[in-house]
């Protein structure tokens, strides 16, 4: 399948599915959200197919509550609220899903920056 149409199955996903952080789609279009089941699914297929696959990523979870009690859903780009909400460690391993290298990146703030510029380029 082509990518726009694997990038079509994430995001109907992900608005069906609005808990949900991450998606692996493989290139027949089989969505997983557990990567070792997609990687098995890439490994084993029956037509033995020569299978890839793609992460996809969206929203975060906050750890604040709204007036309602319940908790918010952040969309990207990560807005300040979200960077303050979350902790250095979080962050970089959001980054690292997203095969950003954190090796320099010191700071929240430039941890965010690097997952915006990223988005916003997907």
């Amino acid at each position: 399948m082509k990518k726009t149409e694997l990038d079509k199955i994430a995001k109907d996903y992900f608005k069906a599915n609005k808990g949900e952080k991450s998606l692996i789609v493989t290139s027949d279009g089989q969505a997983f959200v557990n990567e070792n089941a997609a990687k098995l699914h890439v490994n084993t297929n029956k037509a033995k197919k020569k299978l890839t696959f793609e992460t996809y990523t969206t929203g975060v979870v906050d750890t604040s509550k709204n007036d309602e009690g319940k908790v918010d859903v952040v969309e990207f780009p990560l807005n300040e609220k979200a960077i303050k909400a979350f902790k250095l460690g979080d962050l970089q391993k959001m980054a690292e899903d997203l095969k950003i290298d954190v090796a320099e990146l010191d700071t929240k703030q430039k941890i965010a920056d690097a997952i915006n510029t990223l988005k916003a380029e997907a």
